[in-house]
C-alpha cells in the first residue's frame, strides 16, 4: 500500500490555472482507471514515472496514490522530491467530452 505522504489531490473544484472550474461530479474516470500513467510534466513522449493507485472521488476532490517507478532515474528521482517535501502537488490534464475548452469563469459540470 503506498504511504500517506503519496496521497495526492489530482483535482478539485477551485478554479484551476486555466480560469474555470470543473465539478468533480462530473470527472469520468473510468477510462483514466484502465492505464493510470503517471507522466512527468504532462510529456507523453517521455515513458510513465510512476502510476496512480486507489483513485477515488472523496467528496469535492478527486484523490489518488502516487505509486512511483523506483527503477526509472527520473521516477526515482520525483519520488524523493516528493519525500523531501520539495514537491506536494500535481496536475491532471483534462480533456472535454466536447472538444471545446472551456473559458475563464466556466463551470464544467460534465454529463
Amino acid at each position: 500500500m503506498p504511504d500517506k505522504s503519496n496521497t495526492f489531490v489530482l483535482s478539485d473544484e477551485t478554479v484551476n490555472s486555466y480560469g474555470f472550474t470543473i465539478k468533480t461530479s462530473g470527472i469520468k474516470i473510468e477510462r483514466f482507471k484502465k492505464n493510470p500513467v503517471m507522466l512527468y510534466q504532462h510529456d507523453e513522449a517521455l515513458h510513465p514515472i510512476g502510476k496512480w493507485e486507489n483513485i477515488r472521488l472523496q467528496g469535492t476532490q478527486l484523490v489518488a496514490d502516487a505509486v512511483f517507478d523506483r527503477n526509472d532515474p527520473l521516477g526515482n528521482m520525483v519520488a524523493d522530491k516528493v519525500e523531501q517535501g520539495f514537491l506536494n502537488a500535481t496536475s491532471v490534464t483534462v480533456v472535454p467530452l466536447s472538444g471545446i475548452y472551456p473559458s475563464s469563469g466556466d463551470i464544467v459540470t460534465g454529463k
